[in-house]
């Protein structure tokens, strides 16, 4: 009977043992599993944040890009306008310009024209005085031979 006691307190023992070896693997395990559906939990939630945090940076990055495109068109359409501004006023000084030429050069031309159209008409005023007073001697001279000759 000790013996058959002690045996039973060995086999006890031993089932006990084994217990908390089985308890202990299958606490181990359970954990294991807790773990990795944790683990793929936190590697869902993630990617999940990750995919949000890069859909606001490309919205964001979009958002830049068009606000860029706008300012490259809108720094474009000034530099545009400024150089048609540029040509604007090179055209307006150079037909300013051109039209004081073309003034100096007018009026040089009717001075020219004046002067020729005034020793014109004195040469004409002379050649009508010359020839009243040829013919008045011409006139003379003819009614003075007339005379002799009556």
């Amino acid at each position: 009977s000790v013996f058959r006691g002690y045996r039973v307190r060995q086999e006890m023992q031993t089932q006990h043992e084994s217990a908390v070896l089985i308890q202990a693997r299958f606490k181990a395990y359970v954990h294991r599993m807790a773990y990795r559906e944790k683990l793929r939990c936190i590697v869902a939630v993630q990617s999940l944040a990750r995919r949000r945090e890069g859909r606001i940076m490309l919205n964001r990055l979009r958002a830049e890009q068009a606000l860029r495109v706008q300012m490259t068109s809108a720094s474009l359409r000034i530099q545009s306008q400024f150089k048609s501004y540029r040509c604007r006023l090179w055209y307006k000084e150079q037909r300013r310009q051109i039209l004081l030429v073309q003034s100096l050069v007018r009026r040089r031309a009717a001075v020219k024209l004046v002067s020729a159209l005034r020793s014109t008409h004195r040469h004409a005023v002379l050649q009508r005085i010359s020839a009243t007073a040829i013919q008045s001697v011409f006139r003379g001279y003819r009614a003075r031979q007339e005379m002799q000759t009556q």
